[in-house]
């Protein structure tokens, strides 16, 4: 069971890093397209030329994964204890 918990984490880590990969693409190249680029050439770009297609095959199904394996991993790690004994339960504060 270790192993496979082992694998998940390391999945989900992976999953995680390269989810940021494309978005983080994304915004960067945004920047000059906002600011300079007339938006006959957004337009013929984005919308005719399909420059985006990737990001949708590629990065959606990544940014789903990377919210569904974390969402996964802490399931199976619900009886884990002390996978989660630092937070809980809270400290009172009196």
């Amino acid at each position: 069971m270790r192993g496979f918990l082992l694998f998940w984490s390391v999945l989900t880590a992976i999953v995680a890093a390269l989810s940021l990969g494309p978005s983080f693409a994304h915004v960067l190249e945004s920047v000059p397209r906002l600011t300079s680029w007339p938006p006959s050439l957004w337009r013929e770009t984005t919308v005719f030329n399909a420059q985006f297609q990737f990001f949708a095959i590629v990065g959606a199904p990544l940014d789903v994964a990377a919210i569904a394996c974390p969402g996964l991993l802490a399931w199976m790690l619900r009886s884990d204890r002390p996978a989660f004994g630092g937070f809980w339960p809270p400290p009172c504060f009196i």
